[in-house]
């Protein structure tokens, strides 16, 4: 990526989809699609238990609305002297998950 592109993510709603029919897998690893059921992350399920994977799923398939509360917030919180520590970090993360920084 060059200094001059942004990184745009797929846009939310994402979620979770297990069961991909694979007949080998006692239990078939989780995956986060889209909204079209197209796959964002995929899980392998060697060397982790499953919850542990649906939990990660889980995680990663609302991060479209964390990126969109984070920015709500700082749009709230800017100018208030109440949350001054915290806006650097936060917009730090927000430019990051943006591809800004």
């Amino acid at each position: 990526m060059t200094t001059t592109q942004t990184a745009q993510h797929t846009p939310g709603p994402w979620r979770i989809f297990i069961g991909n029919g694979v007949p080998h897998f006692k239990y078939p690893p989780p995956e986060v699609v889209n909204s079209e059921g197209l796959r964002i992350a995929a899980f392998s399920n060697w060397g982790m238990q499953q919850a542990t994977q649906e939990a990660n799923a889980a995680l990663i398939a609302k991060a479209p609305q964390l990126l969109e509360q984070c920015e709500y917030w700082l749009s709230y919180a800017r100018g208030d002297p109440r949350y001054a520590a915290w806006l650097g970090k936060t917009e730090a993360i927000v430019a990051e998950a943006r591809g800004q920084s």
